[in-house]
């Protein structure tokens, strides 16, 4: 009775381990024809640990809730970098990097100004046609309009503490 009792506490703290991970899962995409490209190694900024996507470009791993700057290195396209990924434990966190590599696509995931590393002014950057009511909410600070045109490369958000895109 001992054993069954000790068997099933270690197997309940074994589970209970594995579920405070929380899993990222995404694909590294080529935004100019729109095909993923395979092969690319992911990184994580402090860890030796890095990762490789499938042949069509996807990738699937476990990490321990935290904030992370993650890598993206193909040796024709360079580095993407996405910085402030947060993973939370038992949940899916879903990024994609993109090559060719934008200036903001770097804090694509991020809620914290990579000026002041506050995220209490932060609010996000909208395109297109804006309707009266996203009108109203730029009037009165809740959202910045970024025009009607849209690129490969915008800035997500705006800092109104620095009065910067990024």
């Amino acid at each position: 009775m001992k054993t069954l009792f000790t068997t099933l506490f270690v197997m309940c703290v074994a589970m209970t381990t594995m579920a405070q991970q929380g899993t990222v899962v995404g694909a590294v995409m080529n935004t100019t024809d729109g095909t993923k490209i395979g092969f690319t190694t992911i990184s994580i900024e402090g860890m030796k640990q890095s990762f490789s996507t499938s042949r069509f470009g996807a990738f699937k791993f476990s990490l321990d809730p935290g904030i992370y700057h993650l890598t993206a290195y193909e040796p024709s396209m360079g580095k993407s970098v996405l910085r402030n990924v947060e993973v939370k434990a038992g949940e899916e966190t879903t990024i994609e990097f993109a090559f060719p590599i934008c200036e903001y696509n770097e804090y694509l995931y991020s809620s914290t100004c990579p000026y002041c590393n506050k995220s209490d002014q932060i609010i996000p950057i909208v395109y297109g046609y804006p309707s009266e009511g996203l009108f109203k909410k730029a009037e009165k600070g809740e959202v910045k309009l970024g025009g009607c045109v849209i690129s490969d490369c915008d800035p997500h958000r705006y800092c109104k503490r620095d009065e910067k895109e990024f």
